[in-house]
């Protein structure tokens, strides 16, 4: 069944939403079990806790934000300067029980960092290039900026200062952490993704794409690294020695975020469509397919970009809740195994 908070809308106007997403998702294809707004005018950037429970969001207009995500309800507001609304490009979170609960926002080169428990700025740095892309650490201590100037910066968000320094030949598009802060993978516009040592700096390994790579994760424990480039196959490669794992064969789909389980078996995809794949690891064979819903009648065309992705544990049991450009929170349902 698929389900809409809408609060803001007529009864007529959810009926017709609900018509419309009912009948844009292909018979063979599921949409998502639950679909709530979270920005009317859609998500210039979005970032999911890594525990699925939290979501941080920049939207086109009306600034940043932090919600809840079952239920789905605001919890802060969140700009760089008091009366004004900031156009948040890039942002990251930890999860909410972290030693030190953390949000990061950027707006162009200043980052805003952010208490998740109060909800109170704990300081404002400035870069020396724009941000494109953020990862926070799972203590909520660090992160991982990708540059517009083909560098990623890892920065302790206590100083501000930056440890380490990772460089490619061209824009760095996305960036992650494992949960141990012990390894980080980069992906630029040069064709390469990267593994390096969090410790000291060092590269340990290699992916070479044919194009611009959109989409990197690591796993929890930093042995497997997934990249994805445009108009290319996705790999999930061994993060020690860039050895293939597997070739996921998804055509010319455009990823735009990846996610690993926990337990190094499964990753989610999400694409520049709104296509959410379950892959599994091993064999990088599709688990399960579904397709993100649009919020209204006249939105039929709009972007659904899927900019984040995460396993949840609710009382019904597991989801997959996904952050997408249109403005929505969408939440799929496992099958049993």
């Amino acid at each position: 069944m698929l389900v809409r908070s809408l609060k803001t809308i007529s009864p007529w106007h959810r009926f017709a939403v609900i018509s419309l997403l009912t009948a844009g998702i292909s018979a063979c294809t599921p949409g998502p079990e639950r679909l709530d707004v979270v920005a009317e005018q859609g998500l210039l950037s979005g970032a999911l806790s890594a525990d699925g429970k939290l979501l941080l969001l920049g939207s086109v207009h009306h600034g940043g934000s932090l919600w809840s995500t079952s239920p789905a309800e605001r919890l802060y507001d969140w700009n760089h300067a008091s009366g004004s609304l900031s156009t948040l490009r890039a942002v990251g979170l930890s999860p909410p029980d972290a030693a030190t609960p953390t949000a990061v926002t950027a707006e162009d080169k200043a980052i805003s960092v952010w208490d998740l428990n109060t909800g109170q700025s704990k300081a404002f740095y400035g870069l020396p290039a724009v941000v494109e892309s953020f990862d926070v650490s799972s203590d909520g201590r660090w992160a991982l900026a990708g540059l517009r100037d083909s560098r990623a910066l890892h920065i302790d968000l206590a100083s501000g200062a930056s440890r380490h320094e990772f460089v490619h030949g061209a824009i760095v598009n996305t960036v992650g952490m494992d949960q141990a802060s012990q390894r980080a993978i980069t992906g630029s516009e040069d064709q390469r993704a990267r593994v390096w040592s969090l410790a000291d700096g060092r590269m340990l390994s290699e992916f070479q794409h044919g194009n611009q790579v959109t989409a990197v994760a690591l796993s929890a424990d930093g042995s497997l690294a997934f990249s994805s480039a445009q108009r290319e196959g996705s790999v999930i490669w061994d993060a020690a020695s860039g050895d293939t794992v597997s070739l996921i064969q998804l055509g010319y789909e455009r990823i735009t975020s990846a996610r690993f389980s926990d337990d190094r078996n499964t990753l989610l995809l999400g694409s520049f469509k709104g296509d959410v794949y379950r892959i599994e690891v091993a064999s990088g064979q599709i688990l399960q397919h579904w397709v993100a819903g649009q919020p209204s009648l006249f939105e039929r065309n709009a972007s659904r970009a899927v900019l984040s992705l995460a396993y949840l544990d609710g009382s019904d049991g597991q989801t997959i809740v996904a952050a997408v450009s249109n403005g929505t929170l969408q939440h799929f349902q496992l099958t049993a195994p």
